[in-house]
């Protein structure tokens, strides 16, 4: 789907307003290892925005949670390969959670552990572990004001 250059900035303002970008671990299929991945997470209480954004990037929306006045909280959490499709999409137009987006695209050019040997897989694994707890200080922060640079 073609997404216009408006659609993208405000995609971003949602994200920066009312979302979350973070990565996540897994346990993987063999034992000891683990995967990392993205996941960027909206959650609000208006379903438009949520909808728009899930019918453009995919993802899983849920609404089982109610705000203290009743209001319906829908969660759209978009994973992997599609997440990070969306943040280079957006990425130019994020104010707030820009580092963060940096971050998932440094993940994502570690490269596999496959074939390695176990000292370069124990050094694949400190720098998946690395970049996802910088993830999570830019995330505590005022969405990364304090850290520092972009990391693009």
């Amino acid at each position: 789907m073609n997404i216009s250059e408006t659609d993208k900035a405000y995609i971003a303002g949602l994200i920066d307003g009312e979302g979350s970008i973070c990565i996540l671990k897994a346990n993987s299929k063999k034992v000891g290892t683990h995967n990392y991945g993205a996941v960027v997470q909206i959650r609000m209480t208006n379903k438009e925005p949520v909808y728009f954004v899930a019918e453009r990037y995919g993802g899983i929306v849920k609404h089982h949670n109610r705000t203290s006045k009743g209001k319906i909280i829908y969660d759209l959490k978009i994973y992997s390969h599609n997440a990070v499709s969306l943040l280079k999409d957006i990425n130019q137009y994020l104010q707030c959670k820009g580092r963060q987006a940096g971050v998932v695209f440094a993940l994502y050019k570690v490269e596999p552990a496959y074939g390695k040997t176990a000292d370069e897989k124990e050094l694949i694994e400190l720098e998946r572990i690395r970049l996802m707890s910088l993830c999570q200080r830019l995330n505590k922060t005022s969405h990364g004001i304090n850290i520092g640079g972009r990391y693009d």
